[in-house]
């Protein structure tokens, strides 16, 4: 897929959902109910083992748009864009990476806090930038307050982002929220996979329901 391709699919679906598992057997699991449910945008860290395999498992079954989470080197998004995946996110600003992703056509999604860290990202082709940890520095008024002057950016709030709270970062300016351990994770989801399927339909219901 190209970068727009790609971009355009993020910011229709406006989630990721971002899955970061010991047992790559779950992991696989849980993103094919998030599928089930609708959420079709699947980060796979790369903190989780076997996560090259999870990636190609997922673009092999089409379960929707496969990307890769915890980038922090060159090799990691050669092996992930090798397995398949279609965007790399990354916790900060990985100059290499950004670097490496504009050459090969790559989305690449840096992670950013302030505002002078945002813009830097989106200075080097941040499309979008993550926004991390945004709960813990004000949620959906940080971000509000982030984009009044700089409206132009593209930023996915993540950390702290939950199905309690995603249509306030979406009604803040959002284009995209990222969906981590609070909506994929917890005992419950690990005794039973099938729940993510109503989690995933609660979230696209909340994105049919936001600007």
């Amino acid at each position: 897929m190209s970068p727009e391709a790609v971009r355009s699919e993020l910011y229709r679906a406006r989630i990721i959902a971002i899955l970061r598992e010991a047992d790559p057997i779950l992991c696989f699991t849980k993103a094919a109910r998030l599928a089930e449910g609708g959420v079709t945008v699947l980060e796979i860290t790369w903190t989780t083992p076997g996560a090259a395999d999870i990636v190609k498992r997922i673009s092999e079954a089409k379960l929707g748009l496969p990307g890769a989470g915890s980038i922090r080197t060159v090799a990691q998004a050669e092996e992930a864009y090798g397995a398949g995946a279609v965007f790399l996110v990354s916790p900060v600003l990985v100059r290499p990476v950004a670097e490496w992703a504009k050459v090969r056509g790559v989305v690449y999604v840096p992670g950013a806090l302030t505002p002078n860290e945002i813009l830097e990202a989106w200075a080097l082709g941040g499309r979008p930038v993550k926004v991390f940890p945004c709960g813990c520095v004000g949620g959906p008024a940080y971000l509000k307050s982030v984009l009044a002057p700089m409206p132009e950016l593209e930023l996915v709030p993540t950390g702290g982002v939950s199905l309690n709270n995603m249509k306030a970062y979406l009604d803040a300016g959002a284009k995209v929220v990222g969906l981590g351990e609070s909506f994929t994770g917890g005992p419950d989801a690990t005794a039973n996979p099938g729940i993510l399927v109503s989690r995933a339909r609660q979230a696209v219901a909340l994105v049919a329901g936001s600007p």
